[in-house]
This record gives structure tokens, sequence and C-alpha cells, in this order.
């Protein structure tokens, strides 16, 4: 989910899904907002991006600042979460209570790589309105909306003819299932298939699929409980790779995890010992 992770949530305690409405009264307290970013390809090597910040326009105010980022962050590849390569998590962060009109992505640059050569993005249409889109959510008190926006890159990066691209932004927003509890737990067992003690520091580390142990793609992490039990909080919906580490060796991997909203039981993960 933009990780408003817009997809930002630690720390808070999350009492139900995300929830789509149209317009509706404002509540008091805090929710919270998870945002993912994809991509629709485009012919190029990379199309970098630097955001300064995700902002969202609150019914009857003003925009909202969820998150900024530092002036020396990387930019962002847009083409690294294109064509089913999974989502990027831009913030995970608390929103006030309310109802919300529009999301906008603050640029300061851009640039579009093809083979060797690097072209340069005008960002004229954007540098003060930054990159918008229109969509209506509710954030409710001590709940999470989780939303995608998706980057047309192949409609917004116009090639003018002279080696520059025009930014003419295309961008659409969709909400998403969420799990707020994902559980199970983690058997080590000796050769004949007994259940033994749990060694210390076991964690459990979910990513997104094709990329288990590339931590540029890790959804969430977790360590176990003495008791074996585990517990991660706030998963978008859909299909990941899961691994178990004993410290820093690599124990166990599951491929194809399906994780279901609101919650999912992952059951028991068996451990074999080693060979």
């Amino acid at each position: 989910m933009i990780r408003f992770r817009f997809i930002a949530l630690a720390g808070i305690l999350i009492l139900a899904a995300w929830a789509l409405a149209g317009c509706g009264g404002d509540s008091s307290g805090t929710g919270q907002l998870q945002v993912r970013l994809v991509d629709a390809p485009l012919a190029a090597d990379a199309i970098n991006v630097m955001i300064t910040s995700i902002q969202v326009h609150e019914s009857g105010g003003g925009w909202v600042t969820v998150k900024e980022f530092p002036s020396d962050n990387p930019p962002i590849n847009l083409l690294d979460y294109s064509s089913g390569k999974g989502s990027l998590l831009l913030a995970d962060e608390p929103l006030d209570a309310g109802h919300y009109t529009m999301v906008r992505l603050m640029l300061s640059s851009a640039e579009v790589v093809i083979g060797s050569e690097t072209h340069p993005v005008d960002l004229t249409n954007v540098e003060q309105t930054g990159v918008k889109c229109n969509g209506q959510f509710t954030v409710e008190e001590g709940q999470v909306m989780a939303l995608i926006l998706d980057f047309n890159a192949a409609s917004s990066f116009v090639d003018t003819g002279g080696g520059t691209y025009m930014l003419h932004p295309v961008m659409t927003m969709s909400p998403v299932d969420i799990a707020t509890q994902v559980t199970g737990k983690v058997e080590f067992q000796d050769g004949s298939g007994n259940p033994i003690a749990l060694p210390a520091d076991v964690t459990v580390r979910l990513y997104l699929p094709d990329h288990a142990g590339d931590d540029a793609y890790l959804v969430g992490s977790v360590s176990v409980e003495t008791d074996g039990s585990f517990e991660l909080d706030v998963i978008a919906q859909g299909t990941y790779d899961l691994q178990v580490y004993q410290g820093t060796t690599l124990v166990k991997t599951v491929e194809d995890v399906i994780i279901t909203a609101p919650t999912t039981d992952l059951g028991t993960i068996i451990v074999p010992p080693s060979p």
C-alpha cells in the first residue's frame, strides 16, 4: 500500500481495516493512512523521481502533509514497481480522522534513463500543484485506510522530441484490503519429527514474491515468542514469500504465502533439523 505505510502504521493499535466512503462527517481522534505506489511501465531502463512530500486534502479544509522526505533521500525508480513487481510503501503515518478528497505527491526532480543516456524531465506542470489524484476516502478513528497509487509512467512521461520529457501526470488511486493481524507458529523438529525446544533469536520475515532475502522488498519482520507463536500487524492482502531465521541463519523458506483480509492464520511452520 504508497507504504501511508500511505504503505505508515508502526506502534499504533489497529482496530479495523480500511473503509472507503463517500462524503461523511469528520470524527475526532486519529486513524492510520497507508499509501503504496505501483507503476504502469514505460519503454525505458529507469524513471527516477525525487518525492519531497506526500499530502492529502481535507474536505472543507486544506492540504495536510502526511510525510516529508529528507533532501538526501535516494530517488525512486518507478520501473522497480511496474508489471506486478510489487508496491513501494511510501508512508505509514497517523492521520487525523476525517474525510479527504485528494492525494498528491510533491516532486523536486525526475529523469528518464534509456541505455546510457539520461533525459531530464520538465516538471513545469507540477512544480506548484504536485502530482494530484482525485478520490474520496474517510479515515476513521482507530482504523486503517490503505491506498494504492498507480503512477502511470507510460502515459505520464511525454517525449518532446528534443531529448527532454514533459511530465503530464496520470495517477489513479484505489483502496486495498489489508490483514490487520497475521498469526502463526514456528516449530523446530528433530530427525524423528518430534518437536524440540525453540532456539533463541528466531524471527519471521515476509517479503514480496520472488524477492525473499532482499531487505529492499521486506514487508514485515517479527521476533518469535518462546512458545513459537508470532504475529505480524497490517499486511496488504496478497501473496508473499516467508523466511524463518535463527539469528542471521536462514532455516526455512515458504513461498507463495497467501494473506487475506481481515485476518490470516498461517498455521504451524515446521523447521526440520539441519542436514
